[in-house]
């Protein structure tokens, strides 16, 4: 039997000094996973990201990746594992967009020499498949932010990795590029890629991932399937708001749409 197990997190627990962000967290993901990652503002879904990525230590708890503590691993090793894009980084280096995305294949480099003639190829075909070829030559300082969003979610590609971890990574898009990009990551999915991603926007992570993991006050409140997770009940509990929960018409997944108090009659 094929361990299709990837990542196990046990009883794993975290805090920035005296505050507790990670409760007794266990989640498991699956290999070819499409996980997303919801919850209010301040639950803790970064957290559990740099946790899950081998960033932070937990204080309490373990992360095993196939089986081994995730600490055990070289970090070179792990960088071909898993590529991670935070939800904020700052460039001040005016790097060409091409070589931008370059630096995500040093895990592959030998005394920092890339394969001759193997990057210019690999890059170029990462640029087309996320729609950027235009920008070749450009400074990665004169994008605006939704352009420059592409380019780190380029740079995670040129890993070549197993594991795209990524935290919001469609929060700078109009809706054209969110759902372009996540058509993309569905089809590196499809193609075996394991994706975690942290999203706001509670119907993109309907659509498009597999299972969903619901954070609440820095535990697991819920984690299933999308029509598991995503009822009108979870949502309010853990949002503090009020929502009607649809069927999409087209794809059959949850729908929500959130409801102004102003339509909300009290007694």
């Amino acid at each position: 039997m094929i361990e299709k197990k990837l990542f196990l997190l046990k009883d794993v627990s975290f805090s920035y000094n005296e505050k507790n962000v990670l409760k007794k967290i266990d989640l498991e993901i699956d290999e070819c996973d499409f996980t997303g990652i919801i919850g209010p503002n301040g639950s803790g879904k970064s957290t559990l990201l740099r946790i899950i990525s081998g960033y932070l230590t937990p204080k309490k708890g373990y992360v095993l990746y196939k089986g081994r503590d995730i600490r055990d691993y070289f970090i070179r090793d792990l960088a071909k594992e898993i590529a991670v894009l935070p939800q904020s980084i700052e460039i001040f280096n005016p790097y060409k967009i091409e070589d931008f995305i370059g630096i995500g294949t040093y895990p592959y480099m030998k005394w920092n020499v890339f394969k001759k003639g193997y990057e210019d190829d690999f890059i170029k075909y990462i640029m087309e498949i996320m729609e950027i070829s235009h920008l070749k030559g450009r400074r990665i300082t004169e994008l605006s932010l939704g352009e420059k969003q592409r380019v780190l979610i380029a740079q995670c590609i040129a890993q070549n990795p197993k594991v795209l971890i990524l935290d919001e990574p469609v929060s700078h898009f109009d809706i054209k590029y969110q759902m372009r990009t996540l058509e993309i990551l569905e089809g590196f999915n499809k193609d075996g890629m394991t994706i975690i991603v942290v999203l706001h926007d509670l119907n993109l992570a309907s659509e498009f991932c597999k299972k969903i993991v619901l954070i609440s006050e820095g535990t697991v409140y819920k984690e299933g399937s999308p029509h598991d997770v995503l009822t009108y009940k979870n949502i309010e509990d853990v949002y503090k708001t009020v929502v009607v929960v649809k069927e999409n018409p087209i794809s059959k997944k949850p729908y929500i749409i959130p409801i102004s108090k102003r339509y909300i009659k009290t007694t």
